[in-house]
């Protein structure tokens, strides 16, 4: 690193001109300022930004509606920084998306029933979790229940004899308010409430003379799509934080009267849904953050009901199965398994498995995992690159992974298929600093020829050109020319870092592997296309352009800012998504593709009329900045000079 190189204030960061967004244009906004993200802007400014520079970020969306998509993004964005708890609700064609922010999400919802001659006692049993990295906020729920419809068109006269019972027997909607104190990161807590509905009035419409059981379902198929429905919100005018709008569906139930343990049916939010766990072969990350974003209505989707005995758990605070249900992988909601991928996720500790005979113990647990929901509420970002920590509410599932536990690393495996669900999603943040995603990674527009190149218009990395972190004035002195620092000017960029975000390896400095990667990723995609913007760092991969590279999926083996041991970082054992995004932005805020600082050797001797010399060589080492004046226009300063 020189010494005596000046800095440059200059007005404030530009959107860059030439990157290639979409039909071969670039940013609409070029030469522009970017959107400053301090102080937090509206949902509206977000969405205009958005929409404005990157019209098919859209694309992104999947399942859901992409103008909801860029929303609940925008929603997401400001619900991440800002300093209450209270999250931000936008309506959108008439769907409201919430924001996520640091409230506890619920993530088991079960009912336990017991008859006793005409009255049904319901007991309410909801589990909530602070997912997220800071603690939950003391929050009163108001909730409504729709409780309507569970109970079914068949009550029994005796053990053999099912009487259908018309009209249908139905309760609620109940009402109520629930407190739920303040959680520590991934704490959970169990509460509960009781209803009890009498049958008097339905059993009076029938033959029976003793009521014995009552059987929920009336279909016989085992279990039953109804229209129970959840909506939680602050207080009693406060926004909807998750509602369960698809409905969900209970197994069916035979409740004995007077006799035999209490019966138990509910649902996993964030885990099992009816269009995803029969289709697919992998569920749902468990991420109950998506619940404020599945829009969809019956018959389409729904929460798909859940065994009691067989998978539940009570204090794990994310959904799980214990069972084999899924491919023989068990916790499949544990957040180890999420997209995001980290090798932070601990020892699972046990949650506790109850028989029907007994409920669980009301009140406060603590954490089994690290939550991994990461939320900031400082009130303002502190570094462009932070926006990877967005929760991102794409909808896509895969058609051909067959394990969760492999839904890490093969979400960029030749071969693997994405189709667009509405009732999937979950598990990760915004791809900024980690190997985007398959399907937004790479476009065949523009570049040299047939080789792939970055696709702008859809990587989340584009945020980092059309946002900022202010609008004064940006010191860009002293950063590294990306298009043409040397090899060890490039190894003095990426190495020597030390990270500490990443728990399996906090303290560590970035080794030779990481730093030779990096450099030689520069090199190999400079070579083909300049760095229009640091932003493009996000694409650099160990063997990108060389023979036998043809498409993305030969970037995403090799990509430097990916996976624990793709081969660009070969003696890397260990490096989760925390470690690979705080490596990138460190070097992004470095790096830039432009130079403001200049040495100039000069060597002069005096020479006689026939040429000859008269005088020793003299030399001279000049330090120059570029420095743009009040009115815009470049002008070049001199910073020192120097005897050489």
């Amino acid at each position: 690193v020189a010494s005596g190189l000046r800095s440059s204030l200059v007005w404030s960061n530009l959107v860059p001109y030439g990157v290639t967004v979409s039909n071969n244009r670039g940013y609409a906004l070029a030469g522009s300022n970017p959107l400053a993200l301090n102080p937090l802007p509206s949902v509206t400014a977000l969405v205009s930004n958005l929409s404005t520079n990157l019209p098919e970020f859209t694309n992104r969306a999947g399942g859901m509606d992409g103008a909801i998509y860029l929303n609940a993004l925008a929603a997401n964005i400001i619900d991440y920084a800002d300093s209450d708890a209270s999250p931000t609700t936008v309506t959108t064609s008439g769907t409201t998306v919430t924001g996520f922010d640091n409230y506890p999400v619920p993530t088991l919802i079960f009912d336990r029933m017991s008859l006793a001659g005409n009255q049904l006692t319901v007991t309410s049993y909801w589990q909530f979790w602070n997912c997220s990295t800071i603690n939950s906020t003391n929050v009163t729920y108001n909730y409504t229940y729709d409780f309507a419809d569970t109970l079914g068109s068949y009550i029994c006269g005796t053990v053999t004899n099912l009487v259908n019972a018309t009209p249908r027997m139905t309760a609620g909607p109940w009402t109520g308010s629930l407190t739920i104190p303040s959680l520590s990161p991934g704490a959970s807590y169990i509460t509960s409430f009781t209803n009890k509905v009498d049958l008097s009035s339905w059993i009076s419409n029938t033959a029976v003379a003793t009521l014995t059981k009552i059987w929920i379902d009336g279909t016989g198929s085992g279990q039953i799509t109804t229209n129970n429905k959840l909506a939680l919100t602050f207080g009693s005018t406060g926004p909807t934080i998750s509602q369960i709008r698809t409905g969900f569906e209970r197994k069916a139930k035979t409740i004995d009267n007077g006799g035999g343990p209490p019966d138990w049916s509910g649902v996993m939010p964030g885990l099992r849904y009816d269009n995803v766990t029969v289709a697919f072969k992998v569920p749902p990350s468990g991420d109950p953050r998506m619940l404020n974003f599945l829009t969809n209505a019956l018959p389409n989707g729904y929460l798909s009901a859940c065994d009691y005995d067989q998978n539940v758990e009570w204090c794990l605070g994310f959904a799980q199965t214990r069972t084999s249900v899924f491919n023989g992988s068990p916790y499949s909601g544990s957040p180890g398994n999420w997209v995001d991928g980290t090798n932070s996720s601990g020892t699972l500790v046990n949650g506790n498995a109850y028989p029907n005979a007994t409920a669980p113990t009301t009140g406060a647990y603590p954490a089994k995992v690290p939550a991994q929901a990461k939320l900031s509420s400082s009130g303002s970002f502190t570094n462009l690159s932070e926006m990877g920590n967005i929760f991102d509410p794409i909808q896509w599932i895969s058609t051909t992974i067959t394990n969760p536990a492999s839904w890490v690393d093969c979400d960029i495996a030749t071969g693997t298929t994405w189709t667009a669900n509405s009732m999937y999603g979950g598990g990760q943040t915004l791809r900024i600093g980690r190997r985007e995603h398959s399907r937004f990674a790479f476009t065949n527009f523009g570049g040299s020829g047939s080789l792939a190149s970055p696709a702008m218009g859809t990587a989340a990395s584009s945020l980092l050109d059309i946002f900022c972190l202010s609008n004064g004035p940006v010191d860009n002195g002293g950063k590294i020319n990306l298009n043409t620092a040397p090899g060890p000017v490039l190894a003095a960029l990426a190495g020597g870092i030390t990270l500490s975000k990443d728990p399996n390896i906090k303290g560590s400095t970035v080794n030779s592997n990481m730093v030779s990667a990096f450099t030689n990723g520069v090199m190999r995609f400079r070579s083909l296309y300049p760095f229009i913007s640091p932003s493009q760092l996000a694409f650099i991969s160990a063997n990108y352009g060389t023979t036998g590279w043809t498409n993305s999926a030969n970037w995403t083996l090799n990509a430097v800012f990916s996976t624990n041991t793709p081969g660009g970082l070969k003696g890397v054992t260990s490096l989760n998504d925390e470690g690979r995004e705080e490596w990138f932005a460190k070097i992004f805020g470095l790096a830039s593709v432009t130079s403001f600082n200049f040495r100039v050797y000069v060597a002069a001797q005096l020479l006689d009329a026939k040429g000859q010399p008269t005088s020793t060589i003299e030399r001279r080492l000049f330090h120059i900045y570029c420095d743009y004046n009040s009115s815009g226009q470049l002008s070049t300063k001199q910073a020192g000079e120097y005897l050489y």
